[in-house]
């Protein structure tokens, strides 16, 4: 985030840092400083969803073959054509990352409304948080895998 203050007609930028993913009180200090590089990310990373996570709540369901759509395959034999898995949604989020979402925009007590429920990370996040949840999906094959993963809970 930045803010901007003026100064003798001139802008001048500050970067501001909020401590938000960083290890120690060490690097909380120095993030914010003027010189510092990198992308945004430097301040709050989070891996993409492990399989275990992508598949919490689903232990008793079957594997389907999911196609992952390319037409001519990669060298990673784990990434290529058709593979089992129980949860086929293609972009299932990291629930640590929506749990600091859900946090970041919605005040004590707040209802969450996801018009685009996927596979429920953010339904799992917001319950997680102690918030009330309302998800919508179109497709059955998704609400189906949302709803188990999000009563798990």
């Amino acid at each position: 985030m930045h803010s901007a203050g003026k100064s003798r007609g001139k802008i001048k930028y500050k970067t501001q840092n909020f401590g938000v993913g960083l290890e120690n009180d060490t690097e909380r200090e120095t993030a914010g400083r003027f010189g510092d590089s990198g992308g945004a990310s430097r301040f709050f990373y989070v891996a993409k969803a492990s399989t275990s996570e992508k598949n919490r709540g689903l232990e008793n369901q079957t594997e389907q073959t999911v196609d992952d759509g390319r037409e001519k395959s990669i060298d990673n034999p784990f990434q290529r054509g058709e593979t089992l898995r129980k949860n086929s949604h293609p972009t299932v989020k990291p629930i640590r990352l929506m749990r600091y979402l859900c946090r970041l925009i919605t005040p004590p007590g707040g209802t969450i409304l996801d018009p685009f429920l996927g596979s429920g990370s953010t339904g799992i996040a917001a319950k997680e948080e102690g918030f009330e949840f309302i998800g919508i999906e179109k497709e059955k094959e998704y609400f189906d895998i949302a709803q188990c993963r999000i009563n798990v809970l």
